[in-house]
């Protein structure tokens, strides 16, 4: 099929582009194509004795101590194929060279023992120093003083007290089913055929135990109003507390 150009047409049929357009471009040197830089990047080189996902497994360290052997076992086979006087060392070589990595393999496993051992032994001898140190709290750092003897007074005072309260309350209670007699006149008959001195005693600690506990306790509530809180006035409070405390319990010695 002929195509026929139009008279007075400046058009190429063939091309469909203008003919002066389509001869300038035909005297134009073609632009080279583009390439794609990673198509044309070279793919890495891996050795061809260890396959390539070896490399990135558990085992890596492994492979690479059996790839160094493998190489050093090839260069002195080929150094042994070169000189045949030193074929007959040869062999002692590749087991030196081969024994060599394998102990330093051992001493790189034995290492970490070691390591946790000296770590073990130093553990050890700080818990021996622990064991030395004084068990918490230590008093005897502490200067005595007022203030924390009162505070450990009213605690055992408080104790004494309520503790004493609920056992009496609950042995007289029992006291009709189990047979005993806890009456008030029993009890002073009791009491009355103990010597002096020990009545003096018990009737002291009964008293002084229930006096402190009451004066001490009024320093409390006095604190509680926040007065007195400067460290003199609590000295003074807490001898005013022991010295009340005493002379009440002695007075009621006598009653």
């Amino acid at each position: 099929m002929e195509f026929h150009q139009l008279p007075g047409a400046d058009f190429d049929v063939r091309s469909h582009w203008p003919a002066k357009r389509a001869s300038e471009l035909r005297g134009r040197p073609q632009p080279e194509p583009r390439r794609d830089p990673e198509a044309a990047s070279p793919r890495p080189y891996w050795p061809t004795i260890l396959p390539e996902p070896i490399l990135h497994s558990k085992y890596t360290s492994y492979a690479a101590d059996m790839l160094s052997q493998r190489i050093a076992q090839q260069t002195l086979r080929r150094m042994a194929a070169q000189q045949p006087a030193s074929r007959l060392l040869a062999p002692s070589a590749a087991i030196r060279t081969s024994n060599a990595i394998v102990n330093q393999r051992r001493w790189a496993t034995a290492q970490p023992m070691e390591k946790l051992n000296e770590l073990d032994a130093r553990n050890k001898i700080l818990a021996q120093q622990r064991l030395n140190r004084p068990v918490s709290p230590h008093l005897a750092i502490y200067k005595p003083q007022i203030t924390w003897y009162s505070s450990i007074i009213h605690r055992i005072t408080g104790c004494a007290l309520s503790g004493g309260f609920y056992v009496f309350g609950a042995l007289y209670l029992i006291a009709p089913a189990m047979g005993w007699h806890l009456e008030s006149s029993v009890l002073a008959a009791g009491f009355a055929s103990w010597p002096v001195v020990l009545q003096f005693l018990s009737k002291f600690a009964v008293g002084w135990t229930f006096t402190f506990k009451c004066f001490n306790g009024m320093r409390h509530l006095i604190w509680d109003t926040a007065t007195m809180m400067t460290n003199k006035q609590v000295n003074q409070s807490g001898w005013f507390a022991v010295g009340a405390s005493a002379l009440s319990a002695l007075a009621l010695c006598f009653l």
